[in-house]
C-alpha cells in the first residue's frame, strides 16, 4: 500500500510527486494519455512553438522549483509588447495593466480615450470609480463585478473581448472569486480599486526556456525517479474505505492512505462509497475548447513587432480569440520564416478544417498574408478549466474530503495556468503531510518504475 496515490500527470500531478518524494512519501502517479498534460512543445520550419500554454506566471516560489530543476540558466523572459483589440477592422491598443482589472492613472490611459478605444463618457466612469459605492457578493460573475466597478460600457466596448479571448470562457458565468479576488476584496472592504493600486508597482514576469514550456516535463520526471508511474491506464473508481482508499486503474487496484485527484471533472473517476463530488464539480467547472494553430510565413508582416495579441469580439470571427505572434518570445531566430500564433476559443466542437479558414482569414484580411508555408493545428476539446459562478460553495465542500484522505487540486480545482498549478501542488504535498501524520500506519517502500 502506498502513502498517496495520484490521479493525473500534468504539471501539477508531477510536482505534487516531487513535492513528497521529497518528504519521503511512498506515491503512485496514475495517466492515462502522457506526462505532462496540457504543456505540447513542437518544431515548425525549425522554430520552437507551443500548442499549449506559452508563458509561467514567475514568483519566487516558482524560480526555487526552477533552481531545483536545474531550469534557471534556460529561462528567457518575453519583450515588451501590448495586447490590441480588434473593433471594426481597426486596432485599438490596450492601456497597460488593464487586464488585470487595475486602472493606471497615466497618459497611456488617457490616449486610449482619444484614439477611440473608450469613448469619454465610458473613461469618465472609470476613472470616478472611488466615488461609487458598489455592493458585491462573496461570489458573483466576472461581468456583474466589472460592471458594478467601471460601468456597462466598459464590459461591452471592451472587457467582454479582452477576458473571453484571454480566458477562453462566457465572462457571464465565470467566477470573479476565481478570476480577480483581490478586484473583489477590495470592493467587499468598501474600498477603491484606482486608490488601492495607485502607489503598488503592478506587473507579471512572464517566463518560458530557450526549448519551451516542455523542457519541464523531462526534468520533473528525472526527480520523481523511484515514484511508480502508471502510463496508459485511466484510473476507472475511487473507492473510500474506513482504513484506505482504493484506485481501480485497468486491471489493477491500487492502495492507498491518501488520494490526490489533479485531473478535471470531466476525466475524473466516479467515487463509491462517498457523494458523488464529481457530478457536484462538473455543475461549477467547466471545460472551455480551444484551436491553436501555428502557420509559418515565408515574409514578414507589417505590425509584426507592434503587439503580443489581438483580441477580436465574437462577432468578428464567430469566436473570441487572441493571435500571439512568434516575436513575443526571444526563443527563436529572426530568421525567416515567420510564425504567427492562433490561439481560438469556441462554444462548440470545432474541425481543423474550420479552425483553419478562421486563421487564414485573419491573416488575410489584418496582415496581408498568403497562405502559410506550413502549419500545425492542435485542437484541444478540454483545454482550460472555466470556473463558475457557485464554486466557492464547492470549493467548501472539497474541503471537507481532506479528512479522509481525498484531495483536489490542478485543473479539478482552482488552477488556471502552469503557476498555479504548481503553486496548489506544493500547498497540497505539505496538507497530505500533516494528514499522514495523523494516521496510525504508513505505505510501503515504492518499487520504482520510470
Amino acid at each position: 500500500m502506498y502513502d498517496v496515490l495520484i490521479i493525473g500527470g500534468g504539471v501539477s500531478g508531477l510536482t505534487l510527486a516531487y513535492e513528497l518524494k521529497k518528504l519521503s512519501k511512498s506515491v503512485c502517479l496514475i495517466e492515462g494519455e502522457r506526462l505532462g498534460g496540457k504543456i505540447a512543445t513542437a518544431e515548425l520550419e525549425g522554430k520552437i512553438v507551443e500548442e499549449g500554454p506559452e508563458e509561467v506566471v514567475n514568483s519566487k516560489s516558482f524560480m526555487q522549483l526552477l533552481s531545483e530543476l536545474g531550469l534557471l540558466e534556460e529561462m528567457v523572459r518575453p519583450k515588451k509588447s501590448r495586447f490590441a483589440v480588434l473593433r471594426n477592422g481597426k486596432l485599438y491598443t490596450v492601456p497597460e495593466g488593464i487586464a488585470g482589472g487595475i486602472l493606471r492613472l497615466n497618459s497611456d490611459l488617457f490616449r486610449s480615450a482619444f484614439s477611440g478605444l473608450f469613448s469619454l463618457s465610458t473613461l469618465m466612469r472609470m476613472l470616478l470609480e472611488p466615488l461609487y459605492n458598489v455592493s458585491v457578493e462573496d461570489d458573483m460573475s466576472v461581468k456583474d463585478l466589472f460592471t458594478a466597478v467601471y460601468g456597462k460600457q466598459f464590459v461591452e466596448d471592451f472587457f467582454r473581448p479582452l477576458a473571453g479571448g484571454i480566458y477562453g470562457g462566457d465572462i457571464g458565468l465565470m467566477s470573479s472569486s476565481v478570476y480577480f479576488p483581490y478586484i473583489l476584496d477590495i470592493k467587499k472592504k468598501g474600498e477603491s480599486v484606482v486608490r488601492s493600486f495607485m502607489k503598488k508597482k503592478i506587473g507579471f514576469d512572464l517566463v518560458s526556456f530557450k526549448l519551451g514550456l516542455g523542457s519541464l516535463i523531462p526534468r520533473l520526471q528525472e526527480k520523481i525517479k523511484g515514484v511508480d508511474v502508471m502510463i496508459g491506464e485511466m484510473a476507472r473508481e475511487v473507492r473510500y474505505e474506513k482504513d484506505f482508499i482504493s484506485v481501480r486503474a485497468g486491471a489493477e487496484e491500487l492502495r492507498g492512505s491518501a488520494a490526490a485527484l489533479m485531473v478535471s471533472p470531466y476525466t475524473a473517476p466516479s467515487f463509491k462509497n462517498i457523494d458523488d463530488v464529481v457530478k457536484k464539480a462538473r455543475l461549477y467547472v467547466k471545460n472551455s475548447r480551444i484551436a491553436v494553430i501555428n502557420a509559418a510565413y515565408d515574409k514578414k508582416f507589417e505590425g509584426y513587432e507592434k503587439y503580443s495579441g489581438i483580441l477580436t469580439y465574437p462577432e468578428v470571427y464567430g469566436v473570441s480569440g487572441a493571435t500571439f505572434f512568434d516575436s513575443k518570445w526571444p526563443i527563436n531566430p529572426s530568421s525567416e520564416p515567420y510564425v504567427l500564433k492562433y490561439f481560438i476559443p469556441f462554444e462548440n466542437y470545432m474541425e481543423e478544417d474550420r479552425a483553419l479558414k478562421i486563421a487564414l482569414k485573419f491573416g488575410k484580411e489584418h496582415f496581408g498574408l498568403d497562405d502559410p508555408v506550413s502549419y500545425r493545428i492542435k485542437i484541444w476539446n478540454d483545454a482550460l478549466p472555466i470556473y463558475t459562478v457557485g464554486v466557492h460553495s464547492l470549493r467548501e465542500e472539497l474541503e471537507a474530503f481532506k479528512g479522509k484522505g481525498i484531495f483536489f487540486g490542478g485543473a479539478f480545482m482552482n488552477s488556471t495556468g502552469i503557476y498555479s498549478s504548481v503553486i496548489t501542488a506544493k500547498s497540497l504535498a505539505n496538507q497530505i503531510d500533516g494528514y499522514l501524520e495523523t494516521k496510525t500506519h504508513a505505505g510501503s517502500e515504492p518499487s520504482g518504475s520510470l
